[in-house]
């Protein structure tokens, strides 16, 4: 159950405080809050990592990829234009989608948030979904054939893959995006 209630998001908070406070000390460079599918839950990671950053006096960006359904609204039902909204009093370095249904199906939604984010914006889709075997069908080179329109569309500023993907892929889509001009952040006013 990604939904978090009420009496859950006290201890929620504690709890990446306490998570996000020790990586922080420990030196990461970034703070990727990912498979994001409920906005009250991406709320308090957000919560906690502005207070984390705050309270080691360490400044570093913070990214957020959520997981959407096939009609693009996260797993709880917000919409994407509803997430922004939300944090759009936070500044994070990018927004994104991550995992889901596969390259293709998050495509019209990138296509959205291109449109409409201004901030960078991330794209690590899954290799599809596994088959019944649990084996993801799809190659590393089909998978970065099907990426192209990130790419050629000029909807990402930063490009990888989730479940299912290789180091194969990873190789593949550097060679892609070589050359290439990155989106750029509209003027959203």
């Amino acid at each position: 159950n990604c939904t978090v209630t009420p009496s859950h998001t006290e201890r929620l908070l504690e709890a990446y405080i306490e998570q996000m406070t020790a990586l922080i000390t420990s030196g990461v460079d970034i703070v990727l809050i990912e498979t994001i599918c409920d906005l009250n839950n991406a709320l308090v990671a957000l919560q906690a990592a502005s207070y984390a950053i705050k309270h080691t006096g360490r400044r570093i960006p913070i990214m957020l990829s959520i997981t959407t359904t096939t009609n693009g609204t996260m797993l709880s039902g917000h919409s994407l234009e509803k997430f922004l909204s939300s944090i759009s009093h936070y500044t994070p370095l990018s927004v994104g989608i991550n995992c889901s249904h596969g390259v293709l199906s998050i495509l019209p939604h990138l296509r959205s948030l291109n449109m409409t984010a201004p901030y960078y914006i991330s794209a690590h889709p899954n290799a599809g979904l596994p088959n019944e075997n649990g084996v993801y069908d799809i190659t590393a080179h089909d998978m970065v054939a099907t990426m192209k329109p990130y790419i050629t569309e000029r909807l990402v500023n930063i490009i990888g893959g989730c479940c299912g993907t290789t180091p194969q892929l990873t190789t593949l889509l550097c060679q892609a995006v070589k050359g290439i001009t990155p989106r750029q952040i509209p003027c959203i006013p």
